[in-house]
């Protein structure tokens, strides 16, 4: 930090003060008075841009989770004094792993920050958040920001060593868009050279306006629920040019949406421009295309922009272009015509999946979150602050126990990212109480949970999950696709990554087995007449066992796999199983809208009930019953094809084929052969299906499904 700094911190104020210390305090000033200084020294620049789109899914909620689109666009950028802004994109593509989802962004607007944050910071430059949040070293930052000088860092350009110094920043008091983040200074002219950001505050994204409508209690429930349910962050990052000029380098807008414990999946996304090429103070002479509308019909053209592509002005070549004025100046954002746009060729690497740098989006995210955590009152207001929902219901339908109405509660302790959570249940045919409590810690990286349960449990690995989806389908078709046995016992488990693409799964557990049997015998079809009961619940060998498992799984490209090594022992008995499963999208290969997968599994030692494999039903082999073979041993075969690009609704034909069975039997015996076809809507989040057995016995097989997977 240097001695002088290191002298200055010895002086600290009163706890009431902004400043941390007097050597925060010199600082923080400085910064200040930089960032209320008219920056003079750059007059115009042009660079490259591209602009990344990125969103997936996630199991748990602070995870950065698997890619499920990307998208790029690339453009050249020009600005000058004052504030004059025009954008050229030139270049677009996508790469999904559902080909047929909607994931096109339209770019009508200004989405990074040309040159520097000005006092008001908003996610996107001009219409959202309603509320722009309070930059740090605004004039009026100390009345409402408490700042405090914690690390520096020495960096190497190409003009000699640079000395940067962090200062964290937290609010002070409640206010309604603020922020919560580190800034990083240049200590020899205390300008920002990284600023990273959350977005907090009991109004940040919704203002009440007569114009539009909305009282002080609606604007105060949107805010209420995107406080609950949505994460906001920023990080503005500035590279050095020409050894003296900070200009913009890279820019992450980074979020998540998450309504657990209602629905246990977080969507997380993620928003990256990086610019390249700078040429500075060029005195290049470019001019506007069209006239911005004036400042009272710009929000309705904006609208008409977005509502229809058709309503949008487009020039003699062919470009497509939105225009508008902001503080100082102009702007204007022109697109080539569209076989243009989707034939740009100049990237500077393939685009994938796995691209970017996970670990460094996992370090911003749990700085940001380690902050916003030790805040007090509302003044966090974020998912992963406090818990969106409490308490929350939850329903279960199993062959055993029936209709199990259930709840879910959860706390959040002390410490950073734990929190509690205590789940509770009642078999209404069988009397039954189930539960389970666990201690988490849900960290961006990582994940902790130790975990206390008397419930039924399930370890067939391609058996589909317990969600509710598959208890609806129990109820009504009489089916329920789990061999369930009671376990009752301790676990603990931690999963993160180990790599750029690489996610890693450890647990271990010591529990009481114990055989369950049928608690119902008919769902409601079966009740109607329409097919048969319920098949009877396997037995489970019974006794205490322990168990541990090690997890490996990877998105690539167009393929995905996950490689697991478990074992049980117990009762003088012990199973070791190496199971795995691979998905594949085949569009690459030519064969536009095939999927192909296949899964395998063998387990060496004793042939424990609970722990054989089954083929048969839909996560395995669709057109036969679930678990109608039963083996140490498994392979299943998979393809599905897609017909159309279809996203609201989509028919789909697939085939399938496996056979559980001992080891030296795997290859020959009867092999489980399925086909059919059917239709899934909004991506797979429901599907209607048909499946014949194409060998054995049975007829033709109807299934609605709820929930992802194929």
């Amino acid at each position: 930090m240097g001695p002088v700094l290191l002298a200055l911190a010895l002086v600290a104020p009163p706890d009431s003060a902004p400043y941390a210390d007097a050597a925060t305090r010199a600082l923080v000033d400085r910064a200040r008075a930089r960032h209320a200084a008219a920056d003079t020294a750059i007059a115009d620049y042009r660079a490259r841009a591209t602009y990344r789109f990125t969103y997936g899914v996630a199991s748990r909620r602070q995870d950065a989770g698997d890619a499920l689109t990307v998208e790029q666009q690339e453009a050249v950028v020009r600005w000058r004094r004052p504030n004059d802004l025009r954008i050229d994109i030139v270049g677009k593509r996508v790469v999904s792993r559902i080909p047929n989802l909607p994931r096109s962004s339209l770019l009508t607007e200004p989405w990074f920050v040309p040159v520097r944050a000005g006092d008001s910071l908003r996610i996107f430059t001009l219409g959202f958040p309603e509320r722009a949040a309070l930059h740090p070293l605004a004039a009026d930052g100390p009345d409402w920001y408490r700042y405090a000088l914690v690390d520096s860092v020495r960096i190497v350009t190409p003009a000699g060593e640079r000395l940067l110094l962090a200062v964290d920043v937290l609010p002070a008091r409640e206010g309604d868009a603020l922020v919560t983040g580190r800034l990083w200074l240049e200590a020899g002219s205390a300008e920002v050279v990284r600023l990273m950001v959350r977005f907090v505050g009991r109004a940040f994204y919704a203002a009440p306006e007569a114009a539009r409508g909305r009282s002080d209690a609606e604007a105060g429930l949107v805010n209420a629920l995107l406080n609950r349910t949505l994460t906001l962050e920023a990080d503005l990052e500035y590279g050095l040019e020409e050894g003296r000029l900070w200009v913009p380098y890279r820019q992450v807008i980074r979020g998540r949406v998450s309504a657990a414990p209602l629905v246990s999946v977080t969507v997380p996304f993620e928003v990256e421009t990086r610019f390249r090429e700078h040429a500075l103070n060029t005195g290049e002479s470019w001019a506007f295309s069209v006239e911005p509308p004036d400042s009272a019909a710009e929000a309705s053209a904006r609208g008409a922009a977005l509502d229809s592509l058709r309503r949008v002005p487009v020039d003699w070549a062919g470009r497509r272009r939105f225009a508008g004025r902001w503080a100082g100046g102009r702007w204007e954002i022109a697109r080539v015509a569209r076989d243009s746009l989707w034939r740009y060729q100049q990237w500077e690497a393939p685009l994938t999946l796995a691209d970017g740098d996970t670990r460094a989006a996992d370090e911003a995210r749990a700085l940001l979150a380690g902050l916003a955590a030790r805040l007090p009152g509302g003044l966090g207001g974020t998912s992963d602050v406090k818990p969106p929902v409490p308490v929350a219901p939850s329903f279960r339908f199993t062959r055993v126990q029936g209709f199990t109405p259930g709840v879910t509660l959860q706390r959040e302790l002390g410490p950073a990212f734990w929190l509690a959570e205590a789940e509770g249940r009642a078999g209404l045919n069988d009397g039954r109480l189930l539960g389970a409590a666990r201690l988490v810690r849900d960290a961006p990286a990582s994940r902790i949970a130790l975990d206390v349960r008397h419930d039924l449990a399930v370890l067939d690995p391609y058996a589909r999950e317990d969600t509710f989806g598959a208890s609806l389908r129990a109820m009504l078709n009489g089916r329920d696709e789990h061999e369930w046995h009671l376990a009752t016992g301790v676990a603990a488990g931690w999963e993160g990554r180990a790599g750029r693409a690489l996610g890693l799964e450890l647990r271990s557990r010591v529990e009481r087995h114990r055989t369950v049997a049928n608690g119902v015998q008919r769902g409601l079809a079966s009740l109607l007449g329409i097919g048969g009961g319920f098949a009877p619940n396997a037995p489970a060998a019974d006794g205490w066992f322990w168990g541990a498992a090690a997890s490996l799984r990877a998105h690539t490209g167009h393929a995905s796999w996950r490689l697991t090594g478990d074992v049980l022992a117990g009762t003088g008995r012990v199973a070791a199983r190496l199971h795995g499963s691979g998905r594949w999208d085949l569009t690459a290969a030519g064969l536009r809208g095939v999927k192909a997968q296949a899964f395998a599994g063998l387990t060496v030692g004793d042939s424990l009930p609970q722990a054989l494999f089954r083929a048969g039903g839909l996560g395995t082999v669709r057109g036969f019953g679930y678990g109608v073979q039963r083996g140490p041993a498994l392979w299943v075969v998979r393809a599905d094809w897609a017909i159309g690009r279809r996203f609201a609704w989509q028919p789909y034909l697939f085939a399938n084929a496996g056979r559980a069975a001992r080891a030296r039997d795997l290859l020959s015996g009867p092999v489980l052969v399925g086909a059919g076809g059917g239709i899934r809507f909004f991506g797979g989040l429901a599907r209607l299906e048909l499946a014949l057995p194409l060998t054995g016995s049975g007829g033709l097989r109807f299934d609605e499904v709820l929930g992802g997977g194929s």
